[in-house]
């Protein structure tokens, strides 16, 4: 049973390695489009207004990225991409909280 099992992850980790060896521009440009749209979702929720350090480092992430996958370093642009969409998802958050700080301050006015 427990070499079934063993055998069984190894075919799936071979089976991932193969596919990125096969294709290996396909998982960075699936990182730097899940950072752009994470970029795009902070924008939307006011983060240029209210987080706009953390956009800006999802920005310079996502250019350094698109500028290692434009070298063939594949492995350099996932890890950029990975950081942009932190830095992005950071900066949605910050600006969601800084919203609702400043809702509930107005209505402590009240």
């Amino acid at each position: 049973m427990l070499k079934i099992h063993f055998f069984m992850v190894m075919v799936v980790i071979g089976g991932g390695c193969s596919t990125y060896q096969s294709a290996p521009q396909q998982l960075p440009q699936e990182k730097i489009a899940n950072a752009k749209l994470a970029i795009h979702k902070a924008q939307a929720s006011r983060a240029q207004e209210l987080a706009w350090q953390e956009l800006n480092k999802a920005q310079k992430y996502l250019q350094q990225a698109q500028a290692a996958m434009s070298a063939e370093e594949y492995e350099l642009a996932v890890r950029l991409a990975e950081k942009s969409l932190v830095e992005a998802q950071q900066a949605e958050a910050n600006a969601e909280y800084e919203i609702a700080h400043q809702a509930l301050q107005e209505i402590r006015r009240r």
